[in-house]
């Protein structure tokens, strides 16, 4: 078996729970994984809008999850207020695959995934919304730009908070890394985090891998560089992207 990553040691910034599986893919393909839990995933502020969602689950035509930790907390909600998944009447739709299977592990049968693994594209194909109720099932703080594009297409819209994500403080100096995976803006905001509070830049040398568009122009925007995006946006596309771009066929 080939090692394309040999001798690369590969940073990401990820909650403990999900450190694991890239570790994985990173060691097989004969690099180091240098995990390190700089965001957290915590309860949002307030869980009334999500409760409240929870207690009108079969007036939803749509549920639609960003992310396969907006599953994991509203079934995890769920299951606390004592709420039956089973009273979902409407479809289920999810970014991409990861998330889609989480969902189908808890019983919510996924019937719309995008071509592209995109928030946007998933608010620009969703199908069947005009007049439609939509809840929205996100991270506290994000922008409200798929409720804008979902009631431009005549959707009802409701968007509610499962979690949220903060960043943590890194008390020591990062470690050497020659590859840094980046996959969603709160991990690049904390790599310029941990790296602005120990008076640290990024080195010229260091491969800096972005899982998708958005992520790239967070990082952009923070300062850092997309040197590499993902053309899947996955976990395995954006392994599979940096290895296709650092050794060539």
């Amino acid at each position: 078996m080939t090692k394309p990553l040999k001798g690369r040691r590969v940073l990401f910034l990820r909650p403990s729970d999900e450190a694991d599986e890239l570790s994985r893919i990173i060691y097989e393909l004969g690099g180091e994984p240098v995990p390190l839990e700089l965001i957290r995933r915590e309860p949002p502020t307030d869980w009334s809008a999500l409760d409240n969602a929870l207690g009108r689950l079969d007036s939803y035509d749509w549920i639609v999850f960003t992310s396969k930790a907006g599953v994991r907390a509203f079934v995890e909600r769920s299951n606390y207020r004592g709420v039956d998944l089973s009273r979902v009447k409407g479809r289920v739709a999810a970014v991409g695959p990861a998330t889609a299977e989480e969902a189908e592990k808890n019983g919510l049968k996924v019937s719309f995934i995008p071509p592209k693994y995109l928030t946007m594209v998933l608010a620009e194909q969703l199908p069947d919304v005009s007049g439609k109720r939509v809840l929205l099932v996100r991270s506290e703080g994000v922008d409200d730009s798929m409720v804008r594009m979902l009631a431009a297409r005549g959707a009802v819209v409701e968007q509610v908070a499962a979690y949220k994500v903060s960043t943590v403080d890194c008390s020591t100096p990062l470690p050497r890394f020659d590859v840094v995976i980046l996959t969603s803006p709160s991990t690049a905001a904390a790599l310029k985090r941990a790296l602005d509070s120990h008076g640290e830049t990024l080195r010229d040398d260091v491969t800096v891998c972005c899982i998708g568009p958005v992520t790239a122009g967070a990082a952009e925007a923070l300062g850092l560089r997309a040197d590499i995006v993902a053309e899947t946006h996955t976990v395995w596309g954006v392994v599979e992207t940096l290895v296709k771009v650092l050794h060539p066929c």
